[in-house]
């Protein structure tokens, strides 16, 4: 199964995914790229999330939710 597959079926089965998640789960360290195909089909979401680092510094991440498929004129 491809990674934007696996991403996909991630999102479908949990509501969201993480950058980070996408790296341990799928080995996937281009979520950001993923995501932007799987717009052409679907809506998704994006928030950014405001964290601290093991290290205490702030960082910000992006946390892609799953919204739908878009409807096409074919399936209407």
């Amino acid at each position: 199964m491809s990674q934007k597959q696996s991403v996909l079926n991630h999102l479908r089965e949990h509501g969201h995914i993480n950058p980070m998640e996408a790296l341990n789960l799928y080995a996937s360290f281009r979520l950001g790229a993923i995501i932007f195909e799987l717009r052409k089909e679907h809506y998704i979401n994006t928030e950014l999330v405001n964290d601290k680092n093991k290290f205490g510094k702030a960082v910000q991440y992006a946390k892609y939710m799953y919204v739908g498929q878009i409807e096409s004129e074919d399936n209407k």
